[in-house]
């Protein structure tokens, strides 16, 4: 007996061979979205790490200023004309006279903010000329950037502080004769509007090579 066989059922499978458009579009803006997140990231992370490093320069230029201000307010003395060593004094300015480069010729020494009231300079003028002489056509003027990023006159805070051989503070500041210390104080911030805050740098220095005026 011959067995009849079943034909068999053909499969109707339909085979996928890519993508429809909506799925493509979807890969596509996911991708984006994936490189678009780790471009940010990087972005950010550089830009944190750059404006960590401008501040960290900003200190340690800072720092480094405030401590040749020290030492050089410490060696202040009577002027090559034998004038009394502080010129002129106020909160943001000291004028006087110091050896600052030890060559036994005294210097005329400037600390003040620049007219954008935010960058603390040093200038250094030499003597010249028969009779000796600060300000004739031989003499030379270098200027130096202590801080480019000053906070002090936009918080209203002092750079200088002047005192007495009684450790009183003197507020006139006519009375040059009678500064016998001073405290400086530097506040320091490359940008104020985000974080980290403002940084402070303090020093003092005491005038060694003369005696200030007693007061009457």
């Amino acid at each position: 007996m011959t067995q009849m066989l079943k034909p068999k059922k053909e499969c109707n499978l339909k085979t996928n061979n890519g993508f429809t458009l909506i799925e493509t579009l979807v890969v596509i803006a996911v991708f984006v979205v994936i490189i678009g997140m780790v471009v940010f990231g990087i972005v950010f992370f550089y830009k944190t790490n750059a404006y960590t490093l401008e501040q960290t320069i900003a200190i340690n230029d800072a720092r480094n200023g405030i401590e040749r201000t020290s030492q050089d307010i410490r060696e202040a003395t009577y002027s090559d004309q034998g004038v009394y060593p502080i010129y002129q004094m106020s909160a943001t300015t000291l004028y006087f006279y110091s050896d600052v480069d030890k060559d036994n010729s005294v210097e005329r020494v400037k600390f003040y903010l620049d007219t954008d009231n935010s960058t603390f300079l040093r200038e250094i003028t030499n003597s010249s000329g028969n009779p000796l002489s600060y300000d004739g056509s031989y003499s030379t003027t270098t200027v130096e950037i202590i801080s480019s990023h000053t906070r002090n006159n936009a918080l209203s805070e002092k750079i200088f502080s002047y005192y007495d051989n009684d450790g009183v503070e003197i507020t006139d500041y006519n009375k040059m004769l009678e500064v016998a210390f001073v405290k400086i104080k530097l506040i320091v911030n490359v940008n104020p509007y985000r974080a980290p805050s403002d940084f402070e740098l303090r020093s003092s220095a005491s005038l060694r090579n003369f005696v200030a005026a007693p007061i009457e």
